[in-house]
C-alpha cells in the first residue's frame, strides 16, 4: 500500500487557491448569468458574424470555410475562407466580421480577405505572418461638413505578432496603428481580439497580460481591467463587454467601465460548458454565440433578463421589451408592450392583420373589412350582409328579402298580414282573421243580417227570409206577418233588408211592430227606404206581431218587391220565438 504524504507547507500553498475557487463558485453578481438556448455543430469554429438582414456567418476553421445561414439556421451558401479555389491554398482562418453593406472580412495567417455578401472575392490586405488575429468592424455616420451622410466603415484588427492594433479603411488602407510589446498601459502581449462599442471606443483582449484595455476611436488609452487570458471579446447593444477565457473555459460580462456583472461556464462538454473556447460574438438581438472550438460547436445563450426590467425571461410576458409592470389587458400571457393585439386574446386568429377586438370578422380573413349593411359585422361572416338587423325575427330569412321581417312565423303577409298567423280553427278553408264564424265551420260565410257574424254562429238574432210582392191578388198589397214573445223592458231591434241587400237600393217597404196585450194597443212602424229598422223597449210581456208590407200601388216606382230577410235581435229567449204568423209565402 502506498500513501501520499501532504506536507503542512503544501496545505498552506493550496489553501488560497481553494478559497479563490470557493469565491468564484459562491460569488453573487449584479446579474444572473445568461441561459443556454441551443447549439450548432461546426467543425472547430472560430468566429460568428451577423449582417443587417439577419443572416449569420460562421467560420469553420478546420475546413477553411465561411458558412452563411439565414436567421432560422437554414444554409444559404459557403465559400473558401481565403478566396482561393482550393482550401489547401489557405491558412486556418481566425475571425470573421461583416460591415453595414454586407461585405465580409476574414482574417488568417496571411492577412485580411474581403468578400461581398455572396462570397465573391474582392481584395486581400493587411499584415502577414500573424496568428490568432481578431477583427472588428465599426460603421458610423460621418458628421463632417463634407460627408454624404452615408455610413462610414473602419476595420480594426488585433495584430498578435506585432503586439498592436491596426485600423483600416474598407479598401485596405492602413489608417492608424498603436501599441507595442509590454505590460504598460497601451502596450500588449499577443492581443487576440478587438471589439468596438457604439461610440467607437476600442476594446482589446490583451491575452498574455490577462486584461482588457479600452481606447478611444483614435487609440487614446482610457482604461483597463483584469481578466484571465482573454481570447475573444465583443460588445452588446448596451455597450456591455463580454470576454471569453480559453484557459478557464469561462465567460465574463463587464460594464463598459470594467465592472463585473456576471460570469458563467467551466470546462467540459455539457451544455454551458466549454473546451478551448475561442471567440464570443453578440447578435443584434442580444443572443450570445460562443465558438466552443474544442467541442466542435457553437453554443448560443441569451440574457436571463434580456430587457433588463428585473423579470427573468422565463417569467417575463415580454422578455425582449422593458415592461416591469407586466401589463396584459387581454390576459393572453403576452404583455401589452410586445403584444401586436393587446386587447385581443386570440391575437388576430384569422391572420388578416386586423386585431380581433376591432376586426368585423375576427375568425375570417377580410382585409378590406367590407360591411354593406354597416351593422358592424363584415360581409364575409355576416349571415345577412344586406340586413342591418341580421334576421331580427330569427326565421332564417334575412330582412332584406323577408316580407315579414319581424314575424318569425311568416315570410309573407298571407291573408291575415304580418304578425298574425293564418290559422283556420274550424277548418272551413277561411282564415280566422276573416272568418265570420272562426270557431264554426261555415264555408259559405252566410250573414243574412249583415252584422259581421255569420249565421252559423250568430247567437243574438234570428233571421227569416221570404218574398214580398208575390200575392196573386193583383189589387191587394202583399203583406207577411210574424210573431214573437217578448219580455217587458227588453230592448229589441227588428231589421228588414232586401236579399241581397243591393236589390233594395232606393226602394221602400213597410215594417211594423204591434201588440194588443190586455187590450192596450201598441204600434211602431218604418215605411222608409230599405233597409228598415225598429228598435224599441218592449212595453209589456206577451206576444208581439211584425208586419212586412208592400207599398201602395201608387208608389209603383219606389216600392220593393222581391226577396227579403227579417231579423230579430234580442235575448235568446226572445229571438228564438220568432216565427211566421200568417200570410207568409
Amino acid at each position: 500500500m502506498y500513501r501520499t504524504r501532504i506536507s503542512e507547507k503544501m496545505v498552506l500553498i493550496l489553501i488560497p487557491f481553494v478559497l479563490i475557487a470557493l469565491d468564484i463558485a459562491f460569488a453573487e453578481f449584479a446579474e444572473d448569468p445568461p441561459v443556454y438556448i441551443g447549439q450548432w455543430t461546426v467543425s472547430s469554429p472560430s468566429g460568428t458574424a451577423f449582417d443587417y438582414w439577419g443572416n449569420i456567418y460562421i467560420l469553420d476553421r478546420s475546413q477553411k470555410l465561411v458558412k452563411k445561414y439565414d436567421n432560422r439556421g437554414v444554409p444559404i451558401t459557403e465559400w473558401i475562407s481565403c478566396g482561393a479555389d482550393d482550401p489547401s491554398q489557405c491558412f486556418a482562418p481566425y475571425d470573421v466580421a461583416v460591415d453595414s453593406y454586407g461585405n465580409v472580412y476574414v482574417t488568417d495567417y496571411m492577412g485580411i480577405t474581403k468578400f461581398d455578401q455572396d462570397g465573391k472575392f474582392m481584395i486581400t490586405f493587411g499584415f502577414t505572418g500573424g496568428t490568432g488575429p481578431g477583427i472588428a468592424v465599426h460603421s458610423f455616420v460621418d458628421s463632417s461638413a463634407d460627408s454624404s451622410g452615408t455610413p462610414a466603415t473602419s476595420i480594426f484588427v488585433a495584430n498578435s505578432p506585432n503586439h498592436s492594433i491596426q485600423k483600416f479603411s474598407p479598401d485596405g488602407t492602413l489608417l492608424k496603428e498603436w501599441g507595442k510589446y509590454g505590460n504598460l498601459a497601451g502596450q500588449f502581449k499577443f492581443p487576440y481580439d478587438v471589439a468596438v462599442d457604439s461610440a467607437g471606443n476600442v476594446y482589446v483582449a490583451d491575452a498574455n497580460n490577462s486584461r482588457i484595455q479600452k481606447f478611444g476611436p483614435e487609440g487614446i488609452f482610457l482604461a483597463s481591467w483584469s481578466t484571465t487570458r482573454p481570447s475573444g471579446i465583443d460588445i452588446d447593444s448596451a455597450d456591455n463587454v463580454y470576454a471569453i477565457s480559453w484557459l478557464n473555459c469561462s465567460i465574463e460580462k463587464f460594464t463598459s467601465e470594467g465592472v463585473l456583472l456576471t460570469q458563467w461556464g467551466n470546462c467540459g462538454a455539457e451544455e454551458g460548458q466549454f473546451t478551448s473556447p475561442f471567440r464570443i460574438n453578440v447578435s443584434p438581438e442580444g443572443e450570445i454565440y460562443v465558438s466552443d472550438t474544442g467541442n466542435n460547436r457553437i453554443q448560443v445563450f441569451e440574457s436571463a433578463d434580456k430587457d433588463n426590467d428585473g423579470i427573468s425571461n422565463t417569467e417575463d410576458n415580454c422578455p425582449k421589451d422593458y415592461n416591469p409592470g407586466q401589463e396584459d389587458a387581454d390576459q393572453d400571457g403576452t404583455g401589452d408592450q410586445c403584444d401586436g393585439c393587446p386587447s385581443d386574446p386570440e391575437n388576430d386568429i384569422d391572420g388578416d392583420g386586423i386585431c380581433g377586438d376591432v376586426d368585423n370578422c375576427p375568425a375570417y380573413s377580410n382585409t378590406d373589412q367590407a360591411d354593406a349593411d354597416e351593422d358592424g359585422v363584415g360581409d364575409i361572416c355576416d349571415i345577412c350582409p344586406y340586413d342591418a338587423d341580421n334576421d331580427i325575427d330569427r326565421d332564417g330569412i334575412c330582412g332584406d328579402v323577408d316580407n315579414c321581417p319581424e314575424d318569425p312565423n311568416k315570410a309573407d303577409p298571407g291573408i291575415c298580414g304580418c304578425g298574425v298567423v293564418d290559422t283556420d280553427s274550424d277548418e272551413d278553408g277561411i282564415a280566422d282573421c276573416v272568418d265570420n264564424c272562426p270557431a264554426v265551420k261555415n264555408p259559405d260565410q252566410t250573414d243574412r243580417d249583415s252584422d259581421g257574424i255569420g249565421d252559423a254562429c250568430d247567437t243574438t238574432s234570428r233571421t227569416i227570409c221570404s218574398i214580398l210582392g208575390n200575392d196573386h191578388r193583383p189589387f191587394l198589397l202583399d203583406r207577411d206577418f210574424f210573431k214573437f214573445t217578448g219580455t217587458k223592458g227588453e230592448t229589441v231591434t227588428i231589421r228588414l233588408k232586401a236579399d241581397p241587400p243591393g236589390a233594395g237600393t232606393g226602394k221602400q217597404a213597410g215594417l211594423l211592430l204591434w201588440h194588443n196585450i190586455r187590450r192596450v194597443w201598441f204600434m211602431k212602424k218604418d215605411w222608409g227606404i230599405l233597409p228598415n229598422e225598429i228598435t224599441v223597449a218592449l212595453p209589456a210581456t206577451g206576444r208581439y206581431y211584425i208586419g212586412v208590407a208592400e207599398q201602395p200601388k201608387f208608389a209603383r216606382g219606389i216600392r220593393y218587391r222581391g226577396n227579403y230577410c227579417l231579423t230579430l235581435e234580442a235575448s235568446p229567449a226572445t229571438y228564438q220565438t220568432l216565427a211566421p204568423a200568417f200570410r207568409v209565402e
